[in-house]
């Protein structure tokens, strides 16, 4: 057995489930309460620990965390022997020193350029199943191979960087796909069990012998003895934020939810389960789970909370009375009021939608713009051009080009369609203000809005995200913590 450096997620990622106790199921695996040997996962988990991959002490493996880039990076680091890096990396955010050579390694080899402009890494922000498939294609390049393979057939793989990773790990039977098999989740947030699952197969499965035990995983136990004295160490770690109309909603690092503000119609009484997407609309909520299917709470006036009961979804967009949810299929279905037709999606396929207060806007996988719905102000008359994020505000629409920069259009009363020069990661269309993550992780945004003058007061800091709404906005720190302003109720973060 290897000896690896611990990874300090471990420590992160229990902390953050204090509340919660899990009871041991029959035939635990290595030590880990939460790991039954009947789950897809089990072998892979067994190697890890043999092997020394993932470094999590404790009994808690938690396979459904999302997985953050600077862990990802110590699996991958420890996966191929701890390679010494020839040079340090540049990045200006990595304060985990146990990160430091596992990244220098990373961006050596070509296996990451950074994040933004490249001058950081982003270690909180949780990948994508894309972007994995695009960090293993690249980890097999730089070992002098050829990793080319037949067109694989998922039909939700749009993105042309995603070809040739997505094709390899299929044919390599990395990868078997979601749902069906039909399907990839590109966009779908990656969770411990499948990237240790997918570095197991890497590695082309090696016998293991399954060691059950029955431990209780308690993520009140820490194996650091200096961590129980720490205030910090038991922060909560988010890794996506969603602002509505008087309420927001975040999920946590276990891909928990939780919500705050207004909860006039049970709108943040969140359903037990695991999510990897949550969106909070005017008086209702949605989150898409890790079974890939959509769940909504709150106010049913209209049926915005009324999912449809047949397929799986990649993700969700809770607007002011509607909700609309892309398909892994790539087709989008919207229920709830059809005033206006804003419930009414075009045929296609898509790769992303966003519901707004009486309009709807997706990205067709040509990576155009499309729009329905309420047409005043022409908040629908989508410009030419190629995107890579939409999002449809109250009385106008927000989006970012293909070339980082941001367009808006629609009512423009109060300055919330200017949008600023500059290149941008994210956007996010309030009511009388937009909102964007700048390729520097800053925020910056611009309009006006009378009730609450502060909207457009951008925090300082780093961020990761950012979701604006008519009362408040919600961001979302490099580090995983909570900052929104605006509307009282949603400004009163719960506890980080």
């Amino acid at each position: 057995m290897r000896v690896r450096l611990t990874s300090l997620c471990s420590l992160v990622f229990c902390l953050a489930a204090s509340s919660l106790l899990f009871s041991s199921p029959a035939g635990a695996v290595a030590g880990y309460g939460d790991v039954e040997g009947e789950q897809f996962y089990a072998k892979a988990v067994q190697w890890s620990v043999d092997e020394g991959i993932t470094g999590i002490t404790g009994s808690c493996f938690s396979p459904k965390a999302p997985v953050p880039r600077g862990e990802t990076a110590l699996w991958f680091w420890n996966m191929e022997d701890q390679p010494e890096p020839e040079s340090d990396h540049s990045f200006t955010d990595i304060t985990d020193p146990q990160q430091n050579d596992a990244v220098s390694w990373m961006a050596e080899q070509g296996i990451t350029t950074g994040t933004g402009d490249g001058t950081t890494f982003s270690p909180q922000i949780t990948l994508t199943r894309g972007q994995i498939a695009a960090f293993l294609w690249r980890l097999e390049t730089s070992k002098g191979n050829s990793p080319t393979a037949e067109p694989h057939a998922f039909t939700d793989v749009t993105a042309a960087w995603q070809q040739e990773p997505v094709s390899w790990m299929s044919e390599q039977g990395i990868t078997t796909g979601t749902g069906d098999g039909t399907t990839f989740s590109p966009g779908g947030t990656l969770i411990r069990s499948e990237l240790i699952t997918f570095l197991y197969r890497y590695n082309d499965e090696p016998d293991v012998t399954v060691s059950s035990s029955s431990p209780t995983c308690n993520p009140d136990a820490v194996d650091d003895p200096d961590a129980a004295d720490d205030p910090d160490a038991a922060d909560t770690v988010f890794t996506a934020i969603s602002s509505g109309g008087t309420h927001a909603c975040a999920l946590d690092s276990l891909g928990e939810g939780i919500c705050w503000g207004d909860d006039t119609d049970n709108q943040n009484v969140v359903p037990t389960g695991t999510y990897t997407q949550i969106s909070a609309g005017g008086s209702h909520t949605c989150g898409v789970t890790v079974s890939a299917s959509v769940q909504c709470w709150g106010d049913n006036t209209h049926g915005q909370t009324d999912v449809p009961s047949t397929g799986t979804y990649q993700s969700v967009s809770a607007g002011a009375a509607h909700t609309c949810a892309l398909h892994t299929d790539g087709s989008i279905v919207c229920w709830g009021s059809t005033d206006d037709d804003r419930s009414t999606p075009p045929d296609g396929s898509f790769k992303a939608v966003s519901a707004g207060h009486s309009h709807s806007c997706a990205i067709k996988t040509d990576d155009t713009v499309t729009c329905w719905g309420d047409s005043s102000d022409e908040r629908t008359a989508a410009p030419d051009g190629t995107f890579k994020q939409v999002s449809a505000g109250a009385e106008h629409t927000c989006a970012i080009k293909t070339d980082d920069t941001v367009t808006c259009w629609g009512q423009n009363g109060q300055g919330q369609s200017d949008a600023p020069a500059g290149t941008f990661k994210s956007v996010s269309a309030g009511g009388g203000q937009s909102c964007a993550i700048a390729t520097d992780d800053t925020i910056k945004c611009w309009g006006s809005e009378s009730i609450f003058p502060t909207l457009t007061d951008a925090p300082e800091g780093t961020f990761q995200d950012v979701s604006s709404s008519v009362t408040g906005n919600c961001a979302l720190t490099t580090a995983g913590t909570l900052l929104c302003w605006g509307y009282d109720q949603v400004a009163d973060t719960p506890s980080n």
